[in-house]
């Protein structure tokens, strides 16, 4: 379960982006997943949300939105949906 990693990553780096003696709360994390990432959103989620306790997060929410794959042919140059590693042109 790589979520957990990915989580505490994306906690980490939100916390070293926040301005030293910053007064403001953060309400939200934005993160792009690609479709062929294999990150189940819904664990990232769940792991976000129970790693967040006690951090500069504490109150954010993780929206996460996953972006399709996509590939490019390398016999005819077709740009196509790609929705797994076996999918061809």
């Amino acid at each position: 379960m790589h979520e957990l990693t990915i989580a505490r990553s994306i906690i980490s780096i939100a916390e070293k982006t926040i301005p030293q003696g910053s007064k403001g709360v953060v309400t939200a994390v934005s993160v792009h997943i690609g479709e062929l990432s294999t990150v189940d959103i819904q664990a990232l989620e769940f792991a976000f949300n129970a790693m967040r306790e006690g951090t500069l997060l504490e109150k954010a929410v993780l929206q996460a939105e996953k972006i399709p794959g996509e590939a490019e042919c390398q016999d005819c140059h077709t740009v196509f949906p790609m929705s797994n590693w076996a999918t061809s042109c």
